[in-house]
């Protein structure tokens, strides 16, 4: 009996093995022309409305690469944009994510597109693997399920839009679903190790993936655990409070320094409407059966037609508990995926603290597809291995379905009536499905599925993605750098309605005052705001608002310039759309994105001094601003000594990393000293390698008091937290992995079971 269940559990282990390699063989082909070529292209959207790729991936990845290469040290402070901004503790920069440490060793590109592509087959097979163990399907139709919700479109879409952190965070949600309903299944913590990793994974990646997770998962686990008694409901409980405990500490080298930038970042006090930004409109609800002719990543919902017509299938032939709760999974993804539509829900989610930082409500709409891969598998497992005859049912919702594409490409195509989704192709994609479910003989079924499968990814490849060659930033940067010359290093440029990337500053070595940073400090935000006489409110992922938001270049389409303001930001040259006159600068070049002017007057510099000294905060320290004169006198929080003189410092810059600056100040009197550099809480000072209080100056940037004579002034990007978070991660880690070792966890004196049962008599076996 022994040998038979031996041989049978090696066959099993046999075909699960098989299958992950079917998957990888099949994504790798599937994205080959990303994978095997050389040079090799970066994703980039067929449409027009922008990606995450050159804005913060690419600069990113390339910076951290070229510092290392160049010092050997860990840079965790970005200069190239918003006059420095923390790298460190920033929610979308998982510099301590190990997969990301790809483009260390591989040409920027080819990582990145290596990075998606193992990604994707992760979650499959953390599909797969949940697929079989806690829905007893057979290796076919779980190879089905996790090729399929690895190859949705939903991700595809995700590239197009650059969201790489957050395709890695969503690429561990099965996982998590996995480990957490094989903690109830074996009664036992012995999945404690994977579901700690997975929650740490999404917390490195992106915490807004972790809070939907978390708030999802461990609600459907907990009442799972109450329906099934009270010792499920304590494993279920103790698994949780064990495994987050562990994630935390994993991941603390991240989220501890986050937690110091947190409050004074523009994510701090989201309104309830720019919370619900790019929520799903009720129209977009179509996009659940039609790809939408917009190709706007965050309202892209449109599964596939193989996974839609598999996963209606499924849901006629699935068991009747399965039926309900995935169906009803899918309702309530869609339901809170319409933030916008659902101000209640929305009000709801603001009694809770941190549920203000989920600024997109459609992306609960991956549990929904989680979901509907569910359904689709079981589909498929029916429709391969019947038992008994089919539900007609599913044939006339199917063929009525169908029915309803043939009409809107119909009346899309003859008759013009305008309809903002695809449907030519899915009205074709659903008439085969159609046919293919109904009519095709069953030895040709496996090939059939996987096929129309593949072909379909391929189809949404060539809709929403491009190849781009890198070149096209190297060109940029280099006539960018070309343009300013000498000036590069020693000065800012400034482009209040954008016209360069981030990686073209990244690339190039050059600085900016603006940039594109979805999580920046708020303060820093006003004062560029300030700087072109803008007074937009509201919540902008660009500095100054401009940058990126359309109603802000509607009310500041022209710039009414602060040269004060600017000159403390070292803004040395000014890009814009347009030639038109600005005062303090001159006209120099005509560039593709606009006109670049030099400033024709004297700058402070990097670090300067002033004569004197002005009190305020908060609200009135912008107003302040504007009634001074900012080249003598500066703004600060608390009271200062008296200063007595006015003769300037000479500064003179003798040390510098992305990390720390060192000045070599020669002060005939005790005064200020003004660093022109943004303030951010993990900076410190030391004034002669004594540390000093850091002082915020003029609203958002640095500052130290230095008393008369000749010293050495280091300002030196060091959080709090970095330390400590590194060692709570590293013992965690170790923690983490005993606990795997040991297999099992001891409650209330007794040893729970750790061996997993994989589910009888549900969907067949194989």
């Amino acid at each position: 009996m022994r040998f038979r269940q031996g041989s049978a559990n090696a066959m099993r282990g046999r075909l699960d093995l098989m299958a992950i390699a079917v998957m990888f063989v099949l994504l790798s082909i599937s994205f080959s022309p990303y994978l095997f070529r050389s040079p090799a292209p970066l994703i980039f959207p067929v449409s027009e409305l922008g990606t995450d790729l050159p804005r913060e991936i690419w600069p990113l990845a390339h910076f951290v690469r070229d510092q290392l290469h160049k010092t050997g040290e860990l840079p965790l402070w970005r200069p190239y944009l918003l006059s420095g901004a923390p790298l460190l503790g920033h929610p979308v920069a998982p510099i301590f994510y190990p997969l990301h440490w790809l483009v260390l060793i591989l040409p920027i590109p080819l990582a990145l597109n290596w990075e998606a592509a193992l990604h994707l087959w992760w979650a499959g097979i953390g599909l797969y693997s949940f697929l079989r163990r806690e829905e007893g399907l057979r290796w076919d139709a779980s190879m089905f399920g996790g090729l399929a919700f690895a190859a949705a479109p939903t991700w595809i879409a995700r590239l197009s839009g650059g969201h790489w952190p957050m395709l890695a965070a969503m690429a561990w949600m099965p996982w998590v679903w996995f480990a957490a309903r094989q903690l109830q299944r074996a009664r036992s913590l012995r999945y404690v190790p994977l579901l700690a990793v997975a929650l740490a994974s999404q917390a490195m990646n992106h915490g807004v993936i972790l809070i939907l997770t978390v708030l999802w998962v461990g609600i459907e686990s907990l009442v799972r655990g109450l329906m099934k008694g009270s010792t499920t409901w304590r494993v279920a409980i103790a698994g949780w409070a064990v495994s987050l405990a562990l994630a935390a500490g994993l991941s603390a080298v991240q989220m501890l320094p986050f937690s110091e930038l947190l409050p004074g970042s523009n994510r701090a006090g989201l309104s309830p409407a720019e919370a619900s930004f790019a929520s799903l409109p009720p129209a977009m609800a179509l996009g659940l059966f039609f790809p939408p002719s917009l190709k706007f990543p965050e309202w892209y919902l449109f599964p596939g037609l193989v996974l839609l017509y598999s996963g209606i299938y499924g849901f006629f032939h699935a068991p009747g508990k399965a039926r309900r709760g995935w169906s009803a999974a899918i309702g309530v993804s869609l339901m809170l995926a319409f933030g916008l539509s659902l101000p209640a829900a929305i009000n709801l989610s603001h009694q809770i603290p941190i549920l203000s930082m989920i600024r997109i409500h459609s992306r609960w709409w991956i549990f929904g597809l989680f979901a509907l891969a569910v359904l689709a598998s079981i589909g498929v497992q029916a429709w391969l291995h019947p038992r008994e005859s089919r539900d007609r049912r599913a044939f006339t919702l199917l063929a009525a379905l169908t029915g309803v594409y043939l009409l809107a490409a119909i009346g899309a195509f003859f008759l013009r009536v305008p309809f903002p989704f695809e449907t030519a192709r899915p009205a074709l994609s659903a008439l085969v499905m159609l046919l293919g479910l109904f009519l095709l003989p069953a030895r040709a079924r496996p090939a059939f599925i996987i096929g129309a499968l593949l072909l379909e990814a391929w189809q949404v490849r060539q809709t929403l993605i491009r190849p781009v060659n890198e070149e096209t930033i190297v060109t940029e940067a280099i006539n960018l750098r070309d343009s300013i010359g000498n000036g590069a290093t020693s000065t800012r440029i400034f482009a209040p309605y954008g016209g360069y990337s981030m990686a073209a500053l990244a690339y190039a070595e050059l600085r900016a005052a603006d940039g594109y940073d979805s999580f920046h400090e708020a303060s820093y935000g006003d004062l560029v705001d300030l700087g072109i006489g803008c007074n937009y409110e509201g919540y902008v992922v660009g500095v100054p608002a401009t940058r990126a938001s359309a109603a802000a270049r509607r009310l500041c389409g022209t710039p009414n310039l602060d040269i004060g303001i600017l000159s403390i930001l070292n803004v040395g040259y000014l890009l814009l759309p347009e030639d038109m006159p600005v005062s303090g600068f001159r006209a120099v070049d005509e560039l593709k994105a606009g006109v670049l002017y030099r400033f024709e007057g004297d700058l402070p510099g990097r670090a300067f001094s002033v004569q004197k000294w002005q009190a305020a905060s908060g609200a009135r320290c912008a107003q302040q601003l504007l009634e001074i004169d900012l080249h003598s006198t500066a703004i600060v929080e608390d009271p200062l000594p008296e200063m007595q003189g006015s003769e300037p410092f000479y500064v003179v810059l003798i040390d510098y990393s992305p990390n720390k600056e060192t000045f070599r100040v020669e002060a005939e009197r005790s005064g200020l000293l003004v660093r022109s550099e943004a303030w951010s809480p993990g900076w410190r000072v030391e004034v002669d390698g004594r540390q000093e209080k850091l002082l915020r100056v003029n609203c958002a940037l640095q500052g130290v008091w230095v008393e008369r004579g000749v010293h050495l002034v280091r300002f030196r990007y060091a959080p709090r937290h970095y330390r400590l978070g590194s060692a709570i991660s590293l013992g965690s880690l170790v923690l983490t992995f005993l606990f795997f070792l040991s297999g099992s966890a001891l409650k209330g004196g007794s040893r729970l079971r750790v061996g997993m049962r994989r589910p009888k008599g549900r969907h067949g076996c194989g």
